[in-house]
């Protein structure tokens, strides 16, 4: 059944509400291990700098309006990071390469050379939704945009390929594809930037398969598998978010839970995690308490209609 305008709304507010709830779950119990499992949101449902990065790249492609000139949405993409670098929001224990290369798009440098060398943690996937969005229409785009990009912060192949395959994958999954070709398409995406990293994610699409199986390895566990990806990197990161997705077969509760349920990078899990979440099943299909409890929720609503305006309109 074809799509209507109203329906790819609720897929971008589930998008960005996914992002913001997967964040603000885990974001409470990043670095920590043992204690309590996490079961709602918790301190208020604050998000950290995953959220907000998300934000000021999708302002930035809004600002810029454009879907055909990916240098003149780079330069606005830079200026609103710049913008929430230097602002009182910008409290949240961002991380090392996006602040270093903040601080040399604030200096002057051409976003294509502001990024750290090398870097490849997880910095440029957990902002890459926004692509998705804006290039809903066109996965493959989506991903090439998102992997110019962030060369503003990381300059890796892996950083890149990382925020390639998240911004394919919510482009997909906003097109109501079935999750097995979002994972698919996330991967394709990757592999014009990292091979190690298109591996991975077909890793994480047969361990999700063999989970799910009544006899499924030990190593395919869910245990096992996020007690490997804990996802620090880029790499990681992306393999262990579509992991999740792939296992909660459309089930929101449980896929955030499970993303967030880590000892490793808790709340970057989560909003990569969340985003696919809800772009596929839409804002409708997340818990409604988490919607409303996240921190920012209205100025998150808003967001999302000024986007469908600008996208659909």
């Amino acid at each position: 059944m074809k799509m209507k305008a109203d329906d790819f709304q609720k897929k971008f507010s589930g998008v960005i509400f996914g992002t913001a709830v997967g964040d603000a779950l885990g974001y409470p119990v990043e670095f920590q291990k043992g204690g309590p499992p996490v079961t709602g949101l918790r301190n208020g449902g604050l998000v950290s700098d995953d959220t907000q990065m998300m934000v000021a790249t999708l302002e930035g492609l809004m600002r810029a309006g454009t879907w055909n000139d990916v240098i003149r949405a780079g330069e606005a993409v830079a200026s609103s990071y710049v913008e929430w670098a230097s602002s009182p929001k910008n409290n949240r224990a961002p991380g090392n390469a996006c602040m270093a290369g903040c601080r040399a798009l604030a200096a002057g440098v051409p976003w294509e050379r502001a990024g750290v060398n090398g870097a490849g943690g997880c910095g440029t996937a957990m902002r890459s939704m926004a692509y998705g969005i804006w290039h809903y229409r066109d996965p493959d785009i989506a991903g090439d945009w998102a992997a110019s990009h962030a060369r503003m912060t990381h300059r890796s192949p892996m950083a890149q390929a990382a925020a390639a395959a998240v911004a394919a994958g919510v482009a997909a999954a906003i097109q109501d594809l079935p999750c097995e070709q979002v994972a698919r398409l996330a991967q394709r995406a990757a592999l014009g930037w990292s091979e190690d990293v298109a591996k991975m994610l077909a890793l994480a699409q047969v361990w999700a398969a063999e989970s799910l199986e009544e006899n499924g390895s030990v190593a395919s566990r869910p245990g096992a598998v996020l007690a490997r990806w804990l996802g620090w990197d880029g790499a990681s990161a992306v393999a262990a978010s579509f992991y999740c997705y792939l296992r909660a077969r459309g089930d929101a509760r449980k896929g955030f839970l499970e993303s967030v349920n880590t000892a490793g990078d808790s709340d970057s899990l989560g909003a990569i995690t969340g985003s696919l979440l809800g772009a596929s099943g839409g804002v409708d299909k997340i818990p409604s308490e988490w919607v409303l409890g996240v921190e920012g929720a209205r100025e998150l609503g808003r967001l999302a209609k000024e986007a469908g305006k600008n996208i659909l309109e």
